[in-house]
Formats: structure tokens, C-alpha cells, sequence
């Protein structure tokens, strides 16, 4: 749900809202899943849409490069979803 919500709020431009959904289905997902999941690859990535969107441009890239090691970890670096 706070996946969606914060995907809902960023397209709404409810940025700020995006940006703590977005953290709270991230940690969600980490105390359920464990840190290197690859259904973290998508937490990372609406959140680094939400830092960016809100100028905060290294942590965002923070969060984009986290995703993106989590799909090479995953599904190898030739794979579509990296």
C-alpha cells in the first residue's frame, strides 16, 4: 500500500508525501525480506524518484545505485531489469 501511495503521491506532485511513503515501504520490505531482496530493487528506485524530484540529487543517486546492484546481484547484468 505505501508503495502505491507514494508512487500515486510523486505522479500528484506530493512530493514530500511521496518521499515518506516511499521510506516506509522501503523499511517494510527490509525487516520482511532482509537487505539484499531484489523486490528491494523497486523501494530504491521510487525513492531515489522522490529525492530527485525533491533536488536531493546524492541521496538519490544513493538509492538508484542501491537498486540497481540489487538487480545486477539478482538478475546479472545483461538482464532487462538492469
Amino acid at each position: 500500500l505505501w508503495t502505491t501511495e507514494a508512487v500515486v503521491d510523486l505522479a500528484q506532485g506530493n512530493t514530500e508525501a511521496s518521499r515518506q511513503q516511499a521510506e516506509r515501504a522501503l523499511e517494510l520490505r527490509r525487516r520482511t525480506l532482509g537487505e539484499d531482496h531484489p523486490e528491494l530493487v523497486g523501494s530504491h528506485n521510487n525513492l531515489g524518484n522522490a529525492l530527485r524530484r525533491l533536488q536531493r540529487f546524492d541521496e538519490a543517486e544513493q538509492q538508484y545505485a542501491r537498486a540497481l546492484a540489487l538487480a545486477e546481484q539478482a538478475y546479472g547484468e545483461d538482464h532487462p531489469l538492469t
